[in-house]
């Protein structure tokens, strides 16, 4: 059997996107649909993958907030967090970075970019590479946050990363404030 899925539906490919759509549940959406080659497979095409990390930097949570982001009560200096995570640049080992008991064949990875912003109580991390291992960008926000704290100093991000252990790198932050933003072929 074919992994390939075809449509003979008569829907054009732009379409797809609605019809999914109906059949979705209401808190996922297909934002846009395309043809593309018979021979495309979207686990071996080479992609960039986009995640962000929120983080509501507060004294009080707000509510509103707890389903999609991590509260965290002390203040973070986010110039030490942009400072750490400029060593996370480039192509490294992220073994560190990976959740024990993952199975994949090389813990290596691109990170293209990562930008850290805060718009009033909210602190974004987002991240832009080619691949994630299990956990990566949680354990990468956990790590930052440390260093925000004061906990690790910026410039142990190289050691963290050198060192190939999990136990090296920071706690591995909370899901809720995880979300993938985008995958581009």
């Amino acid at each position: 059997s074919s992994d390939v899925c075809s449509s003979d539906l008569g829907i054009p490919a732009d379409k797809m996107c609605f019809a999914l759509n109906q059949w979705l549940p209401e808190d996922i959406r297909v934002q846009s649909s395309k043809e593309v080659p018979l021979d495309f497979h979207p686990r071996y095409a080479k992609t960039t993958k986009t995640y962000e990390y929120t983080i509501e930097n507060s004294r009080i949570p707000n509510p509103l907030n707890r389903l999609y982001s991590y509260f965290v009560y002390s203040q973070l200096d986010i110039e030490r967090m942009r400072a750490g995570a400029k060593h996370l640049i480039g192509e490294h080992d992220f073994a560190s970075f990976c959740s024990a008991g993952s199975q994949v064949k090389t813990t290596v990875r691109t990170i293209y970019q990562i930008e850290i912003e805060k718009k009033e109580k909210i602190i974004t991390i987002r991240i832009q590479g080619n691949g994630f291992l299990y956990n990566m960008v949680r354990i990468i926000a956990g790590t930052l946050i440390d260093m925000g704290k004061g906990y690790r100093e910026p410039e142990e991000m190289q050691q963290i990363t050198e060192a190939k252990e999990r136990r090296a790198a920071g706690p591995t932050a909370p899901a809720n404030g995880l979300k993938l933003v985008e995958i581009s072929y």
